[in-house]
């Protein structure tokens, strides 16, 4: 299974990469969050060390959403497709 992954992780990479700046750009844009944090982002404090260390800027991204943990909790109980995965 790992050597048959090895086979489409550049693909699914560059996607993950494409598809999480799409997302903080928008969400850099959205009234109701705060802060993004992305390396893919100019305003973002890791930007100018990532361009220089990375060709992507990889697939995860995190926000900070307006109202504190209340707010965070509801927007999360309404999500229908994503989980947490917190680590």
């Amino acid at each position: 299974m790992a050597l048959r992954g090895l086979k489409t992780l550049k693909v699914r990479m560059d996607a993950a990469c494409k598809n999480a700046g799409i997302i903080s750009r928008y969400l850099d844009e959205h009234s109701f969050v705060t802060r993004v944090s992305y390396p893919g982002l100019e305003n973002d404090p890791g930007h100018k060390i990532a361009k220089k260390q990375m060709r992507g800027y990889g697939g995860m991204v995190t926000f900070y959403i307006k109202g504190g943990i209340k707010q965070s909790a509801k927007f999360l109980s309404s999500l229908k497709v994503f989980i947490l995965a917190e680590s």
